[in-house]
């Protein structure tokens, strides 16, 4: 019985030193958490599981050119979000942060075998949603020097309440990102849009969130709407007045 008690307390000690090393360094940042450890950890310092609650994912090009940088987008999606937190990783490839960011950091990845180079995007303190219930951070990949390879990106998001109490915490896992090195340059994807073009969304299907993108020709209002298979609309996802370009829209729908 008392060595029973000896290896519970031994174990609270180690748990509370690993969540107060973790807290401690948040303001230095904080890399290692996505599945490109083999440990696969996660935020546990918040919780010790993913919530479905949050809904991360990556998006940009799935082909870049060896020895070049493409930017990628991080969207961490949570109901009532107030702030978040982020790890980023490549599997071969480099991250760097866009110019101008103040909240973003580098940092060297603790298990890798390129310590020198390769580096994980992390951030220093949490990023107010300012009233929405999606957070973008942009970031830069850039590609091996070697072409005709699969690289993999690898990230998580944190969506914290900021109350001080991590029961409010709710982290997940973005779903790993695939990126095609090719040794030719790669097309611009960039269309000439006639009067407007819908893209499919991503992700697909649309439970319970996703990323739409469109584009319009010139400035006007612009309506988009869900409709269920009898026809009937269940949701107006934009009715404004858009300028002339592309636009994203993340979207909940819950109902629908």
């Amino acid at each position: 019985m008392k060595f029973k008690k000896l290896i519970f307390v031994l174990c609270i000690t180690i748990f509370s030193g690993l969540l107060y090393f973790n807290l401690s360094a948040s303001s230095h940042g904080i890399v290692g958490w996505t599945k490109k450890n083999p440990f696969e950890p996660g935020c546990i310092c918040h919780n010790l599981d993913p919530s479905d609650s949050t809904t991360v994912f990556i998006q940009g090009p799935s082909q870049v050119m060896a020895d070049s940088s493409a930017i990628f987008k991080l969207f961490i999606v949570k109901s009532g979000l107030i702030a978040t937190g982020w790890n980023v990783a490549a599997g071969t490839g480099e991250m760097a942060i866009i110019p101008g960011d103040t909240i973003s950091k580098v940092l060297p990845f603790i298990y890798s075998n390129r310590p020198d180079t390769s580096i994980e995007i992390t951030q220093t303190q949490p990023l107010p949603a300012n009233g929405s219930d999606t957070v973008i951070i942009e970031f830069v990949y850039k590609a091996p020097p070697v072409g005709n390879i699969t690289d993999t990106i690898f990230a998580n998001g944190n969506a914290v309440d900021l109350n001080f109490n991590t029961d409010g915490d709710n982290w997940n896992f973005a779903p790993i990102f695939t990126v095609d090195i090719t040794t030719v340059s790669v097309p611009n994807n960039n269309t000439i849009v006639n009067d407007y073009d819908l893209s499919q969304n991503y992700p697909n299907p649309f439970n319970p969130v996703t990323n739409i993108r469109f584009d319009i020709m010139k400035a006007g209002k612009v309506r988009l709407s869900v409709y269920d298979i009898t026809g009937k609309e269940v949701s107006v996802l934009t009715n404004e007045v858009l300028k002339p370009g592309r636009t994203f829209r993340v979207v909940c729908i819950t109902t629908a």
